[in-house]
């Protein structure tokens, strides 16, 4: 009842473009959606309108869910944990516009991934394609992909004489905490693997 009343409050004094009736109580599959549609029409402010209501909402109930989890669900049993699944692909989609502007976005994004790495690390998303794939290591993985990427683009002789030296810094000590990060959260994973 509180997430109704909730709900309620904040669309009836929003002008939000969810495109939902007042009335109606929103699941975090119909976020979910909205999200990645904002997404995909590049309209990033509005997902992540979406994905922080869907998180404000629904985390706690995600990561119970998680806690009864001791391995990645498969078959049928992927659907019993629709709240993870869904969070943790709200959480992948924040992530992805938060490395846009990891400058600015650099403490966020760390601390969505590590949220979505460490205490969702079970959720997974339905692909077109047919088939589940994890959300905490896709992000993961584009995340590092994405440094080295902005690493190696800064070092560029053609980029030289087009950012200052202030900037190259600030850019590549951005980039490097990042890395670090991802160096930390490997190590731990490839610890608690080993044992």
């Amino acid at each position: 009842m509180i997430k109704f009343l909730t709900l309620f409050f904040i669309f009836f004094h929003s002008n939000s473009s969810f495109g939902l009736i007042t009335n109606e109580k929103i699941d975090s599959s119909h976020l979910t959606s909205k999200a990645w549609e904002y997404y995909d029409n590049r309209n990033f402010n509005e997902s992540l309108k979406v994905i922080n209501l869907c998180t404000r909402l629904y985390l706690e109930e995600a990561i119970d869910q998680q806690m009864n989890l001791d391995s990645l669900p498969v078959g049928d049993n992927i659907n019993d944990y629709l709240v993870l699944n869904n969070v943790g692909t709200c959480l992948h989609i924040k992530s992805e516009i938060l490395k846009k502007d990891i400058n600015m976005k650099k403490n966020e994004l760390i601390n969505t991934l590590n949220l979505l790495c460490n205490k969702l690390k079970y959720s997974q998303c339905w692909s077109e394609r047919g088939w589940y794939w994890q959300p905490a290591l896709e992000a993961k993985s584009k995340l590092e992909n994405h440094c080295y990427s902005m690493k190696n683009a800064v070092n560029e002789e053609k980029i030289q004489d087009k950012i200052s030296p202030e900037d190259k810094h600030a850019i590549l000590k951005n980039v490097n905490e990042v890395i670090d990060w991802l160096d930390v959260y490997n190590n731990a994973e490839k610890e608690v693997y080993e044992e």
